[in-house]
């Protein structure tokens, strides 16, 4: 009895440090990529082509941007949110669930940047998608 619940332990443990790779595209164009556990989600990468406007200059552009958020996420019945605040107002949600062969999401990025003398305000509004790789 005592070696069939050992077992299971074991298994259990096994099961839970075995990871799924997920592969995928962004809307507004870009790849994406992320792994998951039985319990959370990690290495999410992905870019993003955010629009930038400046109103001083009266210009705007379309640059990328990578939304690499390595820390660990709780998946919640398949379900995951990362928020991410830092510099230059950056402010970065990424939403999404989790199935065994698919996943799919939001993505949402503001930042302010500098180009030349001018100060833009950068923001994306995007879904991606993904498969098990």
């Amino acid at each position: 009895m005592v070696f069939v619940l050992a077992l299971a332990v074991a298994g259990a443990a096994i099961s839970a440090s075995m990871s799924t790779s997920y592969r995928g595209t962004v809307k507004s164009g870009g790849k994406l990529s992320f792994r998951t556990t039985a319990t959370s989600l990690v290495g999410f990468k992905a870019s993003v082509s955010p629009l930038c406007v400046s109103v001083a200059s009266g210009s705007s552009v379309i640059k990328v941007y990578p939304v690499l958020l390595q820390s660990p996420t709780k998946l919640t019945k398949g379900h995951f949110k990362i928020t991410f605040q830092g510099s230059s107002s950056t402010f970065i949600t990424v939403t999404g669930s989790v199935k065994a062969k698919s996943a799919s999401g939001r993505i949402n990025v503001r930042y302010t940047t500098t180009i030349g003398t001018a100060i833009y305000a950068c923001s994306s509004k995007t879904t991606w998608t993904a498969k098990k790789a």
